[in-house]
């Protein structure tokens, strides 16, 4: 009887540090796909409704927002973006799980988290966990 709950308790020591090794490596894997410059390539908004004489409006600012805008993440942990808010630096970093981006501001020490629902070299496709966020989904792609 000892000897079963020996070799148990082997194989769930085992297990539990491989799956420790496993997020630690897609950890340091998103980290390093993350770093460089990012713009915008689709943003989705929630759902609100848009008197039609303010979407012309509307499809200009996000043009011209979606030609300045841009989201740099460095090798040293720094970050960088410009959006409509103008430009905001802070520091970066992943969750333990590396599901979520994590932003300190500068500014304010406000911290931002954006979960990533999709991350390779060329695209990154994150939605903002904060209720008072603007878009449900924003879609990049690495220039970088």
């Amino acid at each position: 009887m000892k000897t079963i709950k020996f070799y148990t308790l082997i194989v769930i020591l085992f297990f539990s540090v491989n799956v420790f090794a496993q997020q630690g490596k897609k950890q340091a894997e998103y980290s390093q796909m993350l770093v460089g410059t990012w713009k915008i390539d689709t943003m989705e908004i929630k759902d609100f409704q848009v008197p039609p004489e303010y979407l012309p409006l509307i499809i200009d600012r996000y043009n011209k927002m979606k030609e300045n805008a841009f989201f740099q993440f460095n090798e040293d942990k720094t970050y960088h973006s410009e959006g409509i808010g103008g430009l905001s630096k802070g520091q970066w970093k992943l969750s333990n799980d590396a599901k979520f981006i994590i932003v300190t501001l500068a500014e304010t020490g406000k911290e931002e988290k954006s979960q990533i629902l999709q991350l390779t070299e060329k695209q990154l496709i994150m939605a903002p966990v904060q209720q008072n966020s603007s878009n449900s989904k924003v879609t990049l792609f690495k220039v970088q």
